[in-house]
């Protein structure tokens, strides 16, 4: 299991709270992406000896052969494209990450899941902010403040 610090989480929430009532539409993963996600998990891996980390995101990452620089695509699945959540991933991350279901479709993935009985394959889709999950952000917003 990670060590998801605390102050990890408050980036996260307090940014996601005054965002709001700056009268801005946050988009909290971004943020969570980066620091929880990706910096976490490759400090951790690196201490296991991993070369690299693979998330289940519908993303592509590829090197730009022109700037030599890593760019996040979409996927295959276009209907499930996550890139635009991973905007904010460094090239140090980009350059240690795999998306083993980049060249998948949802439904193709959900079909492996199945085929080797793992719990997730008829998992329901989640739209909601992991922290905010029954969706009622006025509510979390009154609760938070």
């Amino acid at each position: 299991m990670l060590d998801f610090s605390e102050t990890f989480g408050a980036q996260v929430i307090d940014n996601f709270v005054e965002e709001y009532l700056n009268g801005r539409t946050p988009n909290p993963c971004v943020i969570c992406n980066r620091k929880i996600k990706w910096e976490e998990m490759i400090r951790k891996s690196t201490k296991l000896g991993a070369d690299v980390i693979a998330t289940g995101h519908y993303a592509r990452v590829r090197k730009d052969a022109a700037t030599h620089r890593y760019v996040v695509a979409r996927g295959k699945d276009t209907h499930k494209d996550q890139s635009y959540a991973l905007w904010g991933l460094t090239q140090d991350s980009l350059s240690k990450t795999i998306f083993p279901l980049s060249e998948l479709t949802k439904p193709e993935s959900r079909a492996i899941s199945e085929r080797f009985g793992l719990l997730t394959a008829a998992k329901g889709e989640s739209y909601e902010i992991c922290f905010v999950t029954d969706n009622n952000y006025e509510r979390f917003l009154k609760h938070t403040l």
